[in-house]
Order: C-alpha cells, then sequence, then structure tokens
C-alpha cells in the first residue's frame, strides 16, 4: 500500500524517511476493507491467523497517528544483519501462524523505520514484502500436501493473511509460476 517504499531511491538516502499523510488515510480506508472480507469467509478463520488480523486492524487504525509523528533520527539502529537474524529466529518460532510487522517491532522492541532499513539493507526488500513471500511458500507448502476435499484455497490464503483473494492469485502465479488451485490439485 505504500508505493514509494518500493522505490529504491527512497532507501538509498539513510534517515531520510519522512511520513506521508496519505499512507495514514489509505490506511483508514483500508480497514472497513479488511473487515468487509473477513466477514465473507467467517469460517476460515483460526486463532493463529485471528491475531494477524487482529494486528492489521491495529495497524490501520494506528497508521494516522504514526504517520503523523516526527522522523525519528535518535534511534540506535542494531547492525542490520543481527536484527534480521533475530527476526528470523521470531518467525521460525511462530511456525506456521502469519506473523504481522507490527509483532515484530512490538516482540523486538524495533521501530518500523528500523526495520525497514535493515531489512532493505540486508535483502533489497522491505519487511512487508519478506512476509509475504514466507507466507507465500507456506501456502504452497499447505496446498502441495492437502487435497481439494480437505481445504479450499482461500481458506488458508486467509488463514496466512491475505484478504484480496485476487491479489493473493497474481503473487502466487508471480513466484511460482501457477495458480493456487493448480498446487492444490496437484497434491496427492
Amino acid at each position: 500500500g505504500e508505493p514509494r517504499l518500493a522505490d529504491a531511491e527512497t532507501w538509498q538516502a539513510k534517515n531520510h524517511f519522512r511520513a506521508d499523510p496519505t499512507i495514514g488515510m489509505g490506511a483508514a480506508d483500508k480497514l472497513p476493507q479488511i473487515v468487509a472480507h473477513l466477514a465473507r469467509y467467517p469460517d476460515a478463520l483460526t486463532d493463529a491467523s485471528a491475531g494477524f488480523w487482529k494486528r492489521a486492524i491495529i495497524d490501520c487504525v494506528t497508521a494516522t497517528v504514526i504517520t503523523s509523528l516526527p522522523p525519528d533520527g535518535t534511534s540506535y539502529l542494531p547492525s542490520a544483519m543481527r536484527l534480521v537474524r533475530h527476526v528470523e529466529d521470531y518467525l521460525h518460532a511462530a511456525g506456521t501462524r502469519p506473523v504481522h510487522v507490527s509483532e515484530i517491532c512490538t516482540e523486538l522492541r524495533l521501530s518500523r523505520r528500523s526495520l525497514h532499513r535493515a531489512f532493505h539493507e540486508v535483502f533489497g526488500v522491505g519487511p512487508v514484502t519478506f512476509l509475504r513471500y514466507k507466507r507465500l511458500c507456506m501456502i504452497r507448502s499447505i496446498l502441495r500436501e492437502s487435497t481439494p476435499d480437505q481445504t479450499t484455497v482461500s481458506k488458508v490464503a486467509i488463514e496466512q493473511g491475505f484478504i484480496e483473494l485476487g491479489r493473493f492469485s497474481q503473487y502466487y502465479r508471480a513466484m511460482f509460476g501457477e495458480y493456487p488451485s493448480q498446487t492444490l490439485g496437484y497434491a496427492g
């Protein structure tokens, strides 16, 4: 939802991350969409995925506050590799449940800006993109181990934090070269 974060030039200048008030408004607009989509698939939520969606909703509510804060140039940024290793350890401990960026920031006591800088420095992508790739890989693994009579693509996608199923399918196909329904159909 933040196109400027995908722009490489934005990340080249250290300590120049600036709040954008339009992001906060975009987040406020996104909240009703999330709630409406979740209402359409009430049986798809497990306890583990519900935690992810609670954080996504809280993130939408707090985005307007966060984007109005002045830039934080005083915080200490640990080495990017060490920070990323801590995140990977946390993700490993979380198992198969989806993890939201705000959860990582809370648990590791990091600012979002520090997390963004570290991930871009190490992987060349932000933490949201990194987490999306991880969730897509988890979905592929689940679909390969399942059959169409055991689960549905939409149920697995929602459990892993994807609400816009069309966009999810595009991400999946771009990463794996097939649609998720094909993966589910090939299992067995």
